[in-house]
């Protein structure tokens, strides 16, 4: 069985060296950086993004989506579906919103109404191929 381990005393310091001249060495390669994924696509602006196809949704089906104040009547835009637009709903985003309907109603847009003496945020979703 080996006996126990100490640490003896530090002996006295040596003389200085001189001191060393020495080459530099070979420049190293290259490096090679890896390029990260693509980032997601930023929004379309104030109007919304483009939805993604739900699921179940009949083949083609194209969502367009948003929030704006509408006060008595609101035109909105989105990009233009490839054949028609078929609908837009919308619902108050806070406070009662009354009388709510949707005309003028084209492929690329749609105008947003409410009661006259009213205004308010409204979430819209525009669907359409």
């Amino acid at each position: 069985m080996p006996g126990p381990n100490f640490t003896g005393p530090t002996g006295p310091t040596g003389s200085a060296g001189s001191a060393g001249v020495g080459s530099t060495g070979p420049t190293g390669a290259a490096g090679v950086g890896v390029t990260g994924p693509t980032g997601v696509a930023g929004a379309l602006g104030p109007t919304g993004n483009q939805g993604p196809t739900g699921a179940g949704a009949p083949a083609g089906l194209i969502f367009h989506g948003g929030e704006v104040l509408v006060v008595g009547a609101q035109t909105i835009s989105w990009p233009a579906f490839p054949n028609a637009a078929v609908g837009v709903v919308m619902t108050a985003a806070f406070g009662p919103v009354q009388d709510q309907y949707v005309t003028n109603l084209s492929p690329s847009g749609a105008t947003l109404n409410v009661n006259s003496d009213q205004s308010g945020q409204v979430y819209w979703l525009a669907f359409g191929n």
